[in-house]
């Protein structure tokens, strides 16, 4: 089921990116946020987009979209990320 994330998403969410900092090149982050830090992602994204997650037994993916700059010409514009769980790649 796909639905809109929450606050209680956090923890799952935080360990589901961290594989992403620390063995993919993708996040350019240089360490995995904790879910403190992601529930005020979640807090923040979603008071302007929509932050989903695909829960299956658990949060197995979450996508959200983010501002991708302030000035006035891209404020129809947005950065999307999408994040899944190694274990639920390639299923369709």
């Amino acid at each position: 089921m796909i639905r809109v994330a929450n606050e209680s998403d956090a923890a799952a969410c935080a360990a589901l990116y961290a594989s992403y900092v620390t063995d993919y090149p993708v996040s350019f982050e240089a360490s995995a946020p904790g879910a403190a830090e992601m529930s005020a992602r979640i807090a923040e994204y979603s008071s302007i987009f929509s932050w989903l997650v695909w829960d299956e037994n658990g949060v197995r993916a979450f996508a959200y979209a983010s501002q991708h700059r302030t000035r006035a010409a891209y404020r129809w514009s947005v950065d999307v990320a999408i994040y899944v769980a190694d274990n639920a790649r390639r299923k369709g």
